[in-house]
């Protein structure tokens, strides 16, 4: 199941709770995703703007590598055109 409830991800501040990132380039803008390793094999994703209320979405460790790497061929790049 690819969407996981918060309540099924240890608290924030404990020792086993993931560790959220986001870009840099996101400063103090809201409008950004957040990355976790949740468990072995297993990648978060959450809307920053909902944080620790909003729901997470689960990725095979395959799958989100594949993702970021068709990301850096320009894959899911907009043309200037639309």
């Amino acid at each position: 199941m690819p969407f996981v409830a918060q309540a099924d991800v240890p608290r924030e501040g404990t020792s086993s709770s993931p560790n959220w990132r986001k870009s840099a380039r996101c400063g103090s803008n809201t409008t950004c995703v957040e990355v976790a390793a949740l468990s072995p094999g297993s990648i978060g994703t959450r809307d920053t703007k909902q944080g620790t209320t909003g729901p997470i979405l689960r990725f095979s460790a395959t799958a989100w590598n594949a993702f970021v790497q068709r990301t850096k061929e320009g894959a899911y790049d907009m043309s200037a055109d639309l």
